[in-house]
């Protein structure tokens, strides 16, 4: 199988459509989940849905960064790729049934395909889940490359909370399942408030050095 992941750049499973001419010049049969205005984010999805089917050649397209989501459901279950709009601009077609609740696209797209009222809201709230899940998938990406001892601390990730003690039942989105994960990080130990660049004392900075260097230890 040849699965394609991206944009409109690649969108179409058409005769003289690339992803259909490649697909029958590799003799292989097509799953194309590019959609019209994705971001960089929604082909992680597509990436993440095309996996399932052992593709033996993946083709990725990406977009300008400048795209982003819009969520109709903030604080809802985790998201996948079928929870995105694929019915955009003159696009009528989706893969799913399901109803989305994900927009993806520019200013503009969102503009043309979006009510003006939710893009306001959209944008002054952003989507909690969304930008968490975004993040621990890149910083797992990147730790999948590392080869030596590391540590990951979780210090104000997903969300600034006053009480740490809210840490203890917080969602991670997979982070704490990796190996050097550790729940705690200089924000633990930020108990003076002290006017620094990091927030912390001397007092303060030489406790989360000793911390530091005991979990390393383990």
């Amino acid at each position: 199988m040849l699965a394609v992941c991206g944009n409109s750049f690649s969108y179409g499973t058409e005769e003289g459509t690339w992803p259909k001419i490649l697909a029958d010049k590799l003799a292989l049969p097509l799953l194309n989940m590019s959609a019209c205005a994705a971001s960089n984010y929604f082909v992680c999805y597509q990436l993440e849905y095309v996996l399932k089917y052992n593709p033996k050649v993946i083709i990725i397209v990406l977009a300008g960064s400048d795209r982003f989501e819009l969520d109709d459901d903030d604080f809802g279950n985790k998201a996948s790729v079928e929870d995105f709009n694929f019915k955009v601009d003159e696009v009528t077609y989706s893969p799913f049934s399901k109803k989305p609740t994900i927009h993806s696209g520019t200013v503009i797209s969102h503009i043309r395909n979006y009510h003006m009222k939710q893009i306001k809201n959209h944008l002054v709230q952003h989507s909690h889940r969304l930008q968490a899940q975004y993040q621990s998938w890149c910083v797992q990406h990147m730790i999948a490359k590392i080869d030596c001892t590391y540590r990951l601390y979780r210090n104000i990730y997903p969300e600034y909370h006053k009480d740490i003690k809210k840490y203890e039942n917080e969602e991670f989105y997979g982070l704490d399942q990796l190996s050097g994960w550790v729940n705690s990080g200089p924000y633990d130990f930020e108990k003076e408030h002290f006017k620094a660049i990091n927030h912390l004392s001397l007092k303060e900075n030489y406790e989360f050095a000793e911390r530091a260097y005991n979990d390393l230890q383990q």
